[in-house]
């Protein structure tokens, strides 16, 4: 499946397999991902407000001035990701994303300004949170190994 329009609002999106695509200038707002692998896809100035991804493989993203805003994933694979290369606000009055049981491994974050980040019950091994501002993070029953 191939994106056709410019902006997506309050749609579902199951069992989509976008493994190694491109998707540019596209917007999703309020929309929900359910079992979808996006594994090593580009997103180009793609921006994604206030959406969902459960049992979603986002492994090895290259993001090139994407957004991410208000956005929760669950149970999801993002390995080897760096969010350095997101276009984050200036100012975030709550936390950009959160992470319930996912596996970040491998994934960059340093030098970000994260505050309020929530990451409950997942896997962080080799993920670089240097120099980072993390102030008022959950973490709860993370694994940093490595």
């Amino acid at each position: 499946m191939v994106f056709l329009d410019d902006e997506y609002v309050s749609e579902s999106f199951n069992d989509l397999d976008l493994k190694g695509a491109e998707v540019s200038a596209k917007q999703f707002d309020s929309c929900v991902f359910t079992q979808c692998n996006f594994s090593e896809v580009k997103l180009n100035r793609t921006s994604f407000v206030d959406c969902e991804f459960t049992n979603f493989n986002l492994s090895l993203l290259k993001i090139n001035y994407g957004k991410f805003v208000d956005v929760q994933f669950r149970c999801s694979r993002l390995i080897g990701i760096d969010w350095t290369k997101v276009a984050w606000p200036n100012l975030a009055l709550n936390a950009p994303l959160s992470f319930m049981d996912c596996n970040l491994s491998d994934g960059s974050f340093f030098g970000l300004s994260l505050l309020g980040l929530v990451m409950h019950e997942c896997k962080a091994h080799n993920a670089d949170f240097r120099e980072g501002n993390f102030s008022h993070a959950d973490f709860r029953n993370t694994d940093f190994s490595d």
